[in-house]
């Protein structure tokens, strides 16, 4: 039958139908289905599903979890299982025992992370309660805010099937066989009491009449007991389980859906259905994942159905199982062999490409499904991106593709295609602020190139750096590979002159030097322009004429300082303070002699 509708609406019309048995356990309160199960000496394994499903406002509510208690024949509690979610992560736990294949789909929560919506699947291996028979109880419980419509929250415990009895079970003690009743001893005939003889009496006595002697009653001989013919103990009528058969196609494909369908009936003699689930196993039976379940078939034979996208290749089992209410239950087996899906081919970038020889050239691969790419043709490797250099002219072919993975096919080949020319080699030149170069470009190999470096105004060149090194500001490079320069230029520091006025010079005065110096240091150059006076570079000496004295001073620079300004220095050479001429005073004595002489004169007015 169909699987569509609400599950919560169907477990609540279970509930109100009475199909959950009304218990408190553990302090549990609310619906439980029972499952006679025989407890073997070493355990016994239950696979359980717990469903959750929910209104359409769950958000405030707290959901409860699902329990699976074992109750001995007293009636009570002696393990239990419960489990839960806190989010998307299971959350499960056992008072004996163990727990495991535990598996969760939450897709909404309640109050506090509690699920609203989903469904967990575990194994529960129960050890430790003496071997014998035993109910499980799979709890049925409803929570919901008081006075909120909508917040429902309904937890269903269910037997997914597949479990079973660990160890032998025990065996049970034989009806002893009747003893036959013994035959009774017959009691003793008591012996009469003798009735005692008169004493004679002096008076006479009226003979009395004699009394007479009791007659024993027979005894009468007991009839012994038949012994009793045992009961013959009524050969019980096998249990037949129910019949189920499963549906798979024996090829799939990854990432296509495939249809699986579990079919189950109720045989003559057999029980009622109680769950009909289908599930899957990657690993050849080692662990099985439920796939989906009927919990509550409503009639007989069932069929569910169930499509399942596969993620991987390989082998994959497909299990079909029933239980009926009796706990009886079968299985049936399927295999799929699953195929990886196709591929589209990945795309290189660029997919044409013109070098020279010895010119590396990069290509990048995209697409495909998986990015595991390996190179082929005139390249090698793996990896999303690859470079080549082609040490000779000529055209080039190089391929990619998608080497796939579990999933998916190795995917067909992409091409890029290259065209080597002769090679070409690359003068790169490069000049800093305070000049110019010339003679970069592109040249054939081994031809000679040619860098000149000019620099400009109030700049001085500095040198060459990179993959030459020169002061010069020329240079020619043979040309076996590109090439990189970088011309440096660097500006001069200004300078200034300065010097000493001279002053007090007369027609009298001896020679002397003229004091100019330059602020960077550098020597400075003077020269005369006019006046009455010679020169040698750096001592005036006056000629004994009196009039202005022109100069000029210079500094030409050097490599790291511009030329200074030019100066010019001007003073004048006056005549001496008026005083005595004596006669015969020569030029050369007026300029010489500083000798005092007393003689008598005639003062007059001063003259050269």
């Amino acid at each position: 039958m169909g699987k569509n509708g609400s599950n919560l609406w169907r477990i609540l019309g279970l509930a109100a139908l009475g199909v959950f048995a009304q218990a408190s356990a553990l302090g549990q309160s609310g619906n439980y289905a029972s499952e006679a199960v025989t407890v073997g000496t070493a355990g016994y394994r239950v696979n359980f599903w717990v469903l959750w499903t929910c209104d359409d406002s769950p958000s405030g509510t707290v959901s409860q979890p699902g329990v699976v208690d074992l109750v001995d024949a007293g009636g009570n509690v002696v393990a239990e299982a419960t489990a839960s979610a806190s989010g998307t992560t299971p959350q499960v736990s056992a008072t004996t025992g163990t727990l495991s294949n535990v598996t969760a789909s939450i897709h909404l929560s309640g109050a506090e992370g509690t699920p609203a919506d989903g469904n967990l699947h575990a194994t529960w291996t129960i050890t430790g309660p003496a071997a014998g028979p035993y109910t499980l109880r799979f709890w049925h419980q409803i929570a919901k805010l008081p006075r909120i419509s909508l917040s429902t929250i309904v937890t269903t415990t269910q037997d997914s099937g597949g479990g079973g009895t660990l160890g032998p079970a025990p065996t049970p003690t034989p009806t002893p066989t009747p003893t036959p009743s013994p035959v009774p001893t017959p009691s003793p005939t008591p012996t009469p009491t003798p009735t005692p003889t008169p004493t004679p009496s002096p008076f006479p006595t009226p003979t009395p009449s004699p009394t007479p002697s009791p007659t024993p009653s027979p005894v009468p001989t007991p009839t012994p007991s038949p012994t009793p013919t045992p009961t013959p103990t009524p050969t019980p009528t096998p249990a037949v389980p129910p019949v189920v058969s499963v549906s798979a196609p024996p090829l799939a494909t990854v990432f296509q859906q495939a249809s699986l369908v579990a079919t189950a009936t109720q045989p003559p003699g057999g029980g009622p259905l109680s769950l009909v689930a289908i599930d899957l196993s990657l690993d050849n039976g080692a662990t099985w994942s439920r796939l989906a379940a009927d919990s509550r078939p409503l009639s007989s034979p069932d069929s569910l159905s169930s499509s399942y996208t596969f993620t991987q290749s390989g082998a994959a089992l497909v299990r079909a199982s029933a239980t009926d209410a009796a706990g009886l239950s079968a299985t049936a087996t399927a295999s799929v062999s699953v195929a990886r899906a196709p591929q589209p081919a990945p795309s290189i970038v660029p997919g044409r490409a013109t070098v020279s020889a010895g010119q590396p050239v990069s290509f990048a691969a995209s697409g495909g499904a998986t990015g595991i790419y390996t190179w082929g043709g005139a390249a090698s490797g793996a990896g999303p991106a690859t470079t080549i250099s082609f040490p000779s002219p000529g055209s080039y072919t190089l391929t990619v593709f998608d080497a796939g993975n579990t999933s998916y096919l190795p995917s067909a080949p992409a091409s890029a295609s290259v065209t080597v020319t002769p090679a070409m080699f690359t003068l790169s030149l490069i000049a800093s602020p305070g000049g110019s170069v010339s003679g970069g470009g592109s040249y054939p190999a081994n031809a000679l190139a040619t860098a000149v470096a000019r620099a400009s105004a109030g700049n001085v060149f500095s040198g060459w750096t990179g993959d030459f090194s020169s002061p010069s500001s020329s240079v020619s490079l043979r040309m076996t590979a590109n090439r990189s320069l970088f011309a440096s230029f660097t500006a001069l520091l200004p300078q200034a002159i300065s010097y000493t006025q001279p002053s007090g010079i007369t027609t009298r005065s001896s020679a002397f030097a003229i004091a100019a110096w330059s602020s960077s240091g550098l020597p400075v150059t003077l020269a005369l322009n006019s006046g009455p006076a010679t020169f040698d570079g750096r001592v005036l000496t006056p000629t004994g004429a009196s009039g202005p004295v022109s100069l000029t001073a210079t500094q030409q620079g050097n490599a790291v300082y511009l030329p200074a300004q030019p100066l010019i220095i001007t003073f004048q050479i006056g005549l001496p303070p008026p005083g005595v001429v004596l006669s015969g005073d020569t030029a050369a004595t007026k300029r010489s002699d500083r000798t005092t002489r007393t003689t008598s004169y005639t003062s007059g007015p001063s003259r050269p």
